[in-house]
């Protein structure tokens, strides 16, 4: 660590002036690489717990000194437990990778650090992990599974193939699900490699979710048009599916509110707000980072009729629920109005009219071509993979997450 006697300077400076959050984040570099080096381990996690004290409560000041020692299973897993619930996996990892190569056999710290790499998207380092150790694999159902899901995410369906039959034994419900998520993905992955799509990312969100990516490009700066150019495609793909919803529903925010509004007025469907309900429809939401999580569980389970459409969500952050329509990724990371002098929101109002916001995506042009032909192309491509069971046209169980790497070009 080169740069270690400065962060820490730097972080009990920020800590002198009352700056915790500065004081974190001048860490964070040292505890998602803290490994092996003991010389530091002591001091790093002594001054760790008085910024996680401040951040968090008091609570915290034993579970991180607790876990000062890697040898500690206990404290190391229960820290880097709590660091994961905390929305820091980079940091459980720190914690957690130097207990695990202390031991190896402990099927639960190989677990919670298998869960930290894979909220990150890192499905290969994963699956490094799980390989070696396989005795450990062989003697657990959870871990045998993680095995086979990390390879599909990782792109190995053949090896995902050779692994599936370890799962089919006397499982528990919970244990189903896990393996029919891992068998729907090869099935899914099997059909789009025949087509030559498995490998583009419209097919790589096909094959481990069930979703279709509706447009090829990242979030755009031509934030109207690219909303129009979604929605034109949304058209074609409920048509191609023969997919019919009586209605367009509206989350509470205002941007998925105008979203829906706009959408209606495209379809021809009357817009209610949405609030949970399981009625038939078309759900519509701007971003999921802005849904309630409430709502967002809600969507977790399917019901008869009742479709997911989001315009972006996030490379590389895993949410509750994958949309089983997706407009395009959002790589910025930025949520609207945050993203400063460069952000397409800046000159609408912090709290948009969303009437306004829907003629505003209806007055625009549709990217990157014409409408008719955009119709045309998505209803080949929705034709091409609507034997592949997506999501959209499935009619009970359960969705699932938009995992974190689904989306990333590399991991």
């Amino acid at each position: 660590m080169n740069n270690f006697a400065d962060a820490m300077a730097e972080a009990r400076q920020a800590l002198s002036a009352a700056d915790t959050q500065g004081a974190f984040y001048a860490l964070c570099p040292l505890l998602t690489e803290i490994g092996e080096d003991s010389l530091h381990r002591d001091e790093l996690f002594t001054c760790f717990a008085e910024i996680a004290v401040r951040r968090w409560g008091t609570a915290w000041r034993e579970l991180v000194l607790v876990a000062k020692d890697p040898s500690n299973v206990k404290g190391c897993y229960s820290l880097g437990s709590a660091l994961i619930d905390r929305g820091h996996p980079d940091i459980a990892v720190g914690v957690l990778t130097h207990a695990v190569q202390l031991h190896p056999e402990n099927r639960e710290l190989l677990h919670e650090l298998v869960a930290a790499l894979e909220l990150q998207g890192h499905n290969r380092a994963a699956l490094a992990l799980l390989r070696d150790a396989p005795v450990l694999v062989r003697q657990s159902f959870l871990h045998r599974y993680l095995e086979a899901f990390n390879c599909t995410m990782s792109g190995e369906f053949d090896a995902a193939r050779e692994l599936l039959p370890s799962l089919a034994s006397d499982t528990s419900p919970q244990e189903t699900v896990m393996v029919e998520r891992v068998a729907s993905i090869l099935a899914r992955s099997q059909h789009l490699g025949s087509l030559g799509l498995q490998t583009t990312t419209s097919g790589r969100l096909c094959v481990l979710t069930g979703a279709l990516l509706l447009d090829n490009f990242a979030a755009s700066p031509d934030i109207f048009p690219q909303v129009k150019t979604q929605l034109t495609r949304l058209s074609a793909v409920l048509e191609a599916w023969d997919l019919h919803p009586k209605l367009v529903l509206a989350p509470p925010d205002p941007l998925s509110h105008g979203l829906a509004m706009a959408a209606g007025r495209m379809l021809g469907l009357p817009v209610e707000r949405w609030l949970g309900e399981t009625v038939e429809g078309l759900v519509t939401c701007w971003d999921p980072r802005q849904m309630l999580p409430e709502l967002q569980n809600l969507l977790r389970q399917r019901n008869a009729g009742q479709l997911y459409f989001a315009h972006r969500a996030r490379v590389g952050i895993e949410q509750i629920t994958c949309p089983d329509l997706l407009g395009c990724a959002d790589t910025t990371g930025y949520l609207p109005w945050e993203a400063g002098d460069d952000d397409p929101f800046a000159d609408i109002p912090r709290e948009p009219n969303p009437k306004e916001l829907a003629d505003a995506v209806l007055n625009s042009t549709a990217l990157p071509d014409m409408p008719n032909e955009i119709e045309s192309q998505m209803r080949s491509f929705a034709v091409a993979v609507g034997k592949a069971r997506p999501a959209a046209r499935l009619q009970n169980g359960q969705r699932d997450r938009l995992w974190a790497g689904v989306l990333m070009v590399s991991q």
